[in-house]
């Protein structure tokens, strides 16, 4: 019974260990995928209309192309 308890414990350790790896794999793989990004002219602040620019109101943003 002994040994039998010592086998099935050590096949739950060998799967959680298996399934934990799975996990943290395809997590991995989801922050390593890398989407085409593209450059997009966005204000700094709220502008008013009618008030004059420049090009300090604005900024360059990288953002994923969809």
């Amino acid at each position: 019974m002994l040994i039998l308890s010592l086998a099935v414990g050590a096949v739950g350790v060998y799967l959680a260990k298996d399934f934990i790896e799975k996990k943290v794999n395809y997590y991995k793989s989801q922050l390593e995928k890398t989407e085409e990004m593209i450059a997009l002219v966005v204000p700094n602040r709220n502008i008013p209309q009618g008030t004059i620019i420049s090009m300090r109101d604005f900024s360059i943003r990288e953002i994923p192309k969809k």
